[in-house]
């Protein structure tokens, strides 16, 4: 694993039991995606809105996958 290398492809299937899997999930507007984004080195498209992941989103490197996930949103 090379952090900070681009990430090579990304996937629309569950990944494979071979590898190892990170998840990133949490509240709405804290920064699950540009902290892949710094980890991976992609570029996240710039929104300027919250709730802006509506689905999951996996990416592969290797044997390991990420997977970038909408945030939580507290009823109040």
């Amino acid at each position: 694993m090379n952090l900070g290398a681009p990430v090579r492809k990304r996937i629309n299937r569950p990944f494979s039991s071979s590898g190892f899997r990170c998840v990133v999930c949490g509240y709405e507007s804290v920064g699950k995606t540009q902290l892949l984004a710094s980890l991976t080195g992609r570029l996240p498209k710039p929104e300027s809105f919250r709730g802006s992941t509506v689905a999951c989103e996996t990416y592969r490197d290797g044997n390991l996958s990420w997977t970038d996930t909408p945030g939580i949103v507290r009823e109040s």
